[in-house]
């Protein structure tokens, strides 16, 4: 008896630790900003209850070339840029995607390499900024089900960033000056009314080239070589947010996942070394395979995301704007290919203006009332 009280009082012991370290990090360390520090998320919120709009969601290849305006034509409804890091996790791009899509949309993927085959793995970049003094990548725990909340928490999240966290000094801020201030500079941002307006760039260069991209010995190492692998094998972790992908779908999503767009360097040429080209069209077949078994639709051919170096901005995966038609007129033929055409929303650029200035003005009353 004393054996079966003594398991279970540790049992309910280890429980209310476990209950209590969750409620510590969700409380004091995954703190959910008044306004988001990313534009991008601040327009995917604003634009949450529209039906009929088309996101866009990679690392930074999907924001650097692709012409929001020109897309919007296209498809006659509202077209956010919502990409930003490669390094950033899909996974959790899914579920940030999953609060803010509706039944009718359209969600276009156009993934970097990395995102096919690493294996399942939180870069130290996206780690340390979901509560950073900014927290900077709050929203993507924010938007989390509670599930995968927890699954982060417990089994992702190192404690020895729960530790520094605590311990970050954040300025107090009683009348929320600093998100008031947040709202006015992504108001300006909107009314731009350029690419940058819809979460897009416009750099154009020159620039001088990435670190990163600099210190890697060729385009393909740059795309495929990690810690001294080349990495053309479909990971399991893919076939994971296939599956994920493949939900949103069922919920009347349209998703489609199509070819980053690499750009020629100085030095080097993309897709020009024998070990990497000899085996690359399998690698593609196995991704298309992998999304063919899903029900999803893969677009495009990846050699016509191919671009010279007069495209070259400062890394492998950077488009300069002036390439940009280049870039978004291979997006809109493989979206004609594949019969994927006007959704005739309705909205228009000013109608879209008009919602996410509804919503800054929502934000607004809401901190005035704090």
């Amino acid at each position: 008896m004393r054996a079966t009280s003594f398991l279970f009082s540790a049992v309910l012991m280890l429980t209310l630790l476990v209950l209590g370290y969750v409620y510590l990090v969700d409380r004091f360390v995954l703190i959910e900003r008044a306004v988001p520090f990313d534009y991008k998320h601040f327009l995917l919120q604003a634009s949450a209850d529209i039906d009929g709009k088309v996101v866009i969601d990679s690392g930074s290849n999907g924001s650097h070339g692709l012409n929001a305006i020109a897309l919007s034509d296209y498809f006659d409804a509202p077209v956010v840029i919502a990409s930003d890091v490669g390094s950033y996790p899909l996974r959790k791009k899914i579920f940030r995607l999953s609060a803010t899509l509706n039944k009718g949309d359209v969600l276009i993927l156009p993934l970097e390499w990395d995102y096919y085959s690493r294996p399942e793995y939180l870069s130290a970049r996206f780690v340390e900024g979901v509560a950073n003094k900014n927290l900077q990548l709050a929203h993507y725990i924010n938007d989390l089900s509670w599930a995968e909340k927890l699954r982060f928490i417990l089994t992702e999240y190192p404690f020895r960033n729960v530790f520094e966290s605590i311990f970050i000094l954040r300025q107090n801020d009683p009348q929320n000056i600093w998100p008031k201030r947040r709202l006015d500079k992504f108001e300006q941002r909107l009314f731009l009314g350029n690419n940058q307006s819809f979460g897009g760039t416009e750099r154009d260069g020159p620039e001088d080239m990435n670190f990163i991209a600099a210190f890697a010995k060729s385009c393909d190492d740059y795309l495929f070589e990690r810690d001294g692998r080349v990495l053309l094998q479909v990971s399991e972790t893919f076939r994971e947010n296939v599956e994920l992908l493949r939900t949103l779908a069922e919920r009347g999503v349209l998703v489609y996942l199509t070819w980053p767009a690499v750009v020629d360097g100085p030095q080097s040429r993309c897709y020009s070394e024998p070990l990497i080209s000899q085996q690359l069209e399998r690698y593609v077949s196995a991704i298309r395979a992998v999304v063919d078994d899903a029900g999803l639709q893969m677009l495009g051919d990846f050699r016509d995301n191919h671009f010279p170096v007069q495209c070259f901005l400062n890394t492998y995966y950077h488009v300069r704007w002036t390439c940009a038609s280049l870039r978004t007129g291979v997006l809109i033929a493989s979206l004609k290919a594949a019969n994927v055409g006007s959704l005739k929303t309705g909205y228009d650029l000013g109608n879209f203006q008009a919602e996410v200035v509804k919503a800054l003005n929502e934000r607004r009353r809401e901190l005035s009332k704090d």
